[in-house]
């Protein structure tokens, strides 16, 4: 996902409809690879396994550290992480367009970003597995 021309590494668990999100430096296989493993040992952390990474035919260079990931075709995406990158963006747009600001430096940008990210994952998801406890709850054993 790029935002203002910064790129990010987003994902989402399909059921407990956890967001993370994580600014990239650049879009270097090593840089890639270490934020997603990071991604997938939180999840480890916490106890859940993680069955596939479905992904864009992009990270096709991760398949020898990743033996479960599963890209799509050349000219489809994965439906789910793109509805998930239109509401980030859709939030960082309005939150953005209250300051009084037209430049954002890099900095800003990702922070609004990350705040995005938390506000979506601090309330329950319709279609996650619980109807009380917020994603980020359940994942992180807090609340905000």
């Amino acid at each position: 996902m790029f935002v203002n021309q910064v790129p990010f590494l987003i994902t989402l668990s399909r059921n407990l409809r956890f967001i993370t999100v994580e600014d990239l430096p650049n879009r270097k296989e090593t840089t890639v690879r270490d934020k997603l493993l990071s991604v997938l040992r939180l999840y480890r952390h916490r106890g859940f396994n993680v069955v596939t990474v479905l992904a864009d035919p992009e990270f096709e260079m991760l398949r020898p550290y990743i033996p479960t990931l599963n890209t799509c075709a050349a000219d489809e995406h994965v439906p789910d992480i793109e509805r998930t990158i239109r509401s980030v963006k859709d939030r960082v747009r309005s939150t953005h367009l209250r300051l009084p600001f037209k430049y954002l430096p890099r900095l800003i940008v990702v922070r609004l970003v990350a705040n995005a990210v938390l506000w979506i994952n601090a309330l329950p998801h319709p279609l996650g597995i619980s109807n009380e406890f917020s994603p980020r709850y359940l994942l992180l054993g807090r609340d905000l």
